[in-house]
């Protein structure tokens, strides 16, 4: 499926990516956010 439409079934989980103040990546905060969801067992399809 290349796109969500109303044939999809499940739970999608959509994240954010996280910026620090200045615009970078905030890699402290993407780390623990993708650390949570590994720890949740997130799948990635």
């Amino acid at each position: 499926m290349s796109q969500l439409d109303a044939s999809a079934k499940g739970v999608y989980l959509i994240t954010v990516t996280q910026f620090t103040d200045s615009g970078a990546l905030n890699l402290r905060q993407y780390r623990q956010h993708g650390g949570l969801l590994f720890e949740k067992k997130a799948s990635l399809g």
